[in-house]
């Protein structure tokens, strides 16, 4: 299975509650939804979803908290890019 049609599937089926993570970023802070970070993933490079997706299954794996990747996510998005 491609790591896109894996992430697809893998939110589809979660049904994440939406959340806004708050990320400081020099002296401003900055605030994203899951839903976007999420949207991002979707759209990154394919070698980049194929990493993001290995995390995503050890973290479901341990039935781990999702949320906390994808906040880890937004931080380096925002640190990044703004």
């Amino acid at each position: 299975m491609k790591a896109q049609e894996y992430l697809q599937r893998f939110f589809e089926e979660k049904e994440l509650e939406e959340k806004v993570y708050a990320v400081e970023h020099g002296r401003n802070l900055h605030f994203i939804e899951s839903g976007i970070v999420i949207d991002l993933i979707m759209e990154s490079h394919p070698i980049e979803q194929e990493q993001i997706a290995n995390v995503l299954r050890i973290i479901d794996f341990h039935d781990g908290d999702v949320h906390h990747f994808l906040n880890h996510l937004a931080e380096g998005f925002i640190k990044t890019h703004c």
